[in-house]
């Protein structure tokens, strides 16, 4: 970087003696100083000389003596500061120039390290700039912080590690974007480790899956019907199952689970319709469960039901309910159980008046990891 008059840090030059070049300084507003050689000055930095601090004959001469710091430009001091110490003033060619430890110059030192370091030695950086002095780092503080980030490298074919540590147990990494602004891999995979998880807000995500009429079947024991609809001027097709409105019918299907499934609760969303009925007559959907593992016999009782109730709008319209309450599968869970699924119409606690006609069934669960892997 180009030396500044501004710099905090500045070289000495030993036992540096020069005088003032031809012309002299004409006055205190003069921001180049000529001298008769610049040779063994710094010129990586700006420098600090005291003018007329003796004559020639080294005499003191207090009263015309002035420090001023500057940038070594060939035979001449420019961009100057004058008046450091002492008064800014004219000086005559020949003045005798010296290099000498300031106490302004090394109060400068002084400042400079203060600005991120205590008084007991301690490093305190507030922030890391680039070679243009611009900020590429902040850092901010907590008064009674005991975690931090590490920064451990690496040798080769090993990647640098960015890691959390301090007192506590357990400490996590947080990365906030400012505004809209979003958190980018810029370049190849984000990878997790093996097991692991990418939560949202702290939080397991969920994951569902949609199972249409048609990948259903109606019970052997009060099975609900198969039906198609089709809509009268654009024949929109779909497939349904017809439950119906004087006896619970039932309609089945079975997956096998998830290997990412976390083995908890479920909730089910249903998708309707009916070719009659009044507007407000509500249907009740039932959901229960079962998983079962390899070897486990299928002869057993499902989980408890739970449901969800929903009003006609109106007939030949689409009708999506609210999701139930966590339904509880019975069974022991395990990843890639084959899951036993019966929907039926709970009549007992509705009143259309029609066939409510079934265009499938939502399914949400949660996922305790990323892969869907043994």
């Amino acid at each position: 970087m180009a030396a500044a008059s501004t710099d905090l840090l500045r070289k000495l030059s030993r036992r540096w003696v020069g005088q003032i070049g031809s012309g002299g300084v004409s006055d205190e507003t003069t921001t180049t100083v000529p001298l008769a050689s610049a040779t063994n000055l710094a010129t990586d930095t700006a420098v600090t000389v005291v003018i007329d601090r003796v004559d020639a004959n080294g005499t003191a001469t207090p009263s015309a003596e002035e420090t001023v710091v500057g940038v070594v430009s060939g035979s001449n001091l420019v961009s100057c500061i004058r008046g450091v110490e002492g008064t800014a003033q004219a000086h005559d060619a020949g003045a005798v120039v010296e290099v000498l430890v300031t106490a302004d110059g090394y109060n400068d030192v002084i400042d400079h390290l203060l600005v991120e370091h205590t008084q007991l030695g301690a490093h305190k950086p507030t922030q890391i700039v680039d070679t243009n002095g611009n900020e590429v780092v902040k850092f901010g503080a907590t008064a009674s912080a005991v975690n931090e980030i590490t920064i451990t490298n690496k040798d080769t074919a090993s990647s640098p590690v960015i890691s959390a540590t301090g007192g506590d147990d357990n400490v996590g990494i947080v990365l906030t974007p400012k505004g809209t602004g979003k958190v980018s891999v810029s370049a190849n995979d984000f990878s997790i480790a093996t097991g692991a998880n990418i939560q949202v807000n702290a939080t397991d995500p969920k994951r569902a899956f949609y199972i249409p009429a048609s990948g259903m079947f109606g019970a052997t024991t009060n099975g609900a019907a198969s039906g198609q609809g089709e809509s009268s001027s654009n024949k929109v097709n779909y497939k349904t199952l017809d439950f119906d409105k004087a006896t619970d019918e039932y309609a089945c299907f079975s997956i096998p689970a998830p290997l990412y499934w976390d083995l908890g609760t479920v909730t089910a969303q249903f998708f309707w319709t009916a070719a009659a009925g009044s507007a407000s007559e509500t249907v009740q959907w039932m959901c229960q469960g079962i998983s079962l593992s390899n070897d486990d016999a299928i002869d057993q009782a499902y989980g408890t039901a739970v449901g969800a109730s929903d009003a006609l709008i109106a007939t030949g319209d689409v009708h999506v309910t609210a999701a139930t309450e966590v339904i509880t599968l019975a069974g022991t869970p395990a990843a890639g159980d084959q899951v036993f699924f019966r929907i039926y119409r709970d009549i007992s606690e509705d009143n259309l008046d029609a066939d409510a006609r079934l265009i499938g069934v939502r399914i949400e669960f949660g996922i305790s990891k990323y892969n869907d892997i043994a």
